[in-house]
């Protein structure tokens, strides 16, 4: 005797949408009895497990959102959720010559914080020229913008702190050399280093200021004998520069 087949006892599972994150389901009907998947209510249209999955997405993040002063994140097209949300990774500080502005950009989104320029000045004492070598003068620095002041007010910026090598030269004129003694030539002598120039700007050194002495030009003059009516004179010699008269040719006596 034949026992008719019961048919199938459908269970009804309505659509699930999935999500970025977790998987949803199209609508099927399960039966109870045999455990068998279909696309319809009258279970002629049979389907696997699988196929009753729709699967997640997963997230479609946008590119860097970085309007927020404090960090950045990324959006998800299919969701709207916020990800990645992280605070911005700013490098230093540093000074906009045309905006006036301290500045600094997060190196992962490119946001670009400002703030009012403030001053930060390190004071810079006097460094002394040499002869040869440049000094300063005391200066203030701003350690965030670089630029230089006179005073700690801020109301006269420099453009030079240079205070430039200098000699301190005193002029002593040429004086001629004798017969006898030396001379100098013009010179100006410098009271720091101790070394004489040629001119006042103290650029040509000399080795040398000193003329040495001329010696005596002596004119030889032979001994003449007296007479009974003139004076003779012994032999002698007589200089043409200093006008001195000698009884020797070495002009010692």
């Amino acid at each position: 005797m034949v026992a008719p087949a019961p048919g199938h006892s459908l269970e009804h599972h309505a659509a699930v949408a999935h999500t970025c994150t977790t998987d949803g389901n199209y609508e099927y009907w399960y039966c109870t009895r045999c455990g068998k998947y279909f696309s319809n209510s009258t279970g002629t249209s049979e389907i696997t497990l699988e196929a009753t999955v729709d699967h997640k997405s997963g997230h479609s993040l946008s590119d860097w959102v970085n309007t927020d002063p404090d960090t950045h994140y990324k959006v998800c097209a299919n969701c709207g959720e916020h990800l990645e949300e992280a605070e911005h990774s700013f490098g230093a500080w540093h000074y906009d010559e045309d905006s006036g502005l301290q500045e600094r950009v997060c190196s992962v989104c490119g946001y670009e914080a400002t703030k009012p320029h403030v001053h930060v000045l390190q004071y810079h004492a006097a460094v002394p020229h040499t002869c040869t070598t440049n000094g300063t003068i005391a200066y203030y620095e701003c350690t965030e913008c670089g630029r230089l002041f006179k005073d700690e007010g801020q109301t006269i910026e420099l453009l030079s702190v240079v205070d430039p090598a200098a000699h301190s030269l005193v002029h002593n004129d040429a004086v001629a050399a004798t017969c006898t003694t030396a001379g100098n030539v013009e010179y100006w002598h410098c009271t720091v280093c101790d070394k004489n120039f040629s001119d006042s700007n103290g650029t040509n050194e000399l080795q040398s200021v000193v003329t040495a002495p001329l010696g005596h030009s002596l004119e030889h003059h032979v001994a003449v004998a007296p007479t009974c009516t003139k004076d003779g004179n012994i032999e002698y010699w007589y200089c043409t520069r200093c006008g001195k008269y000698f009884s020797n040719a070495g002009a010692t006596v």
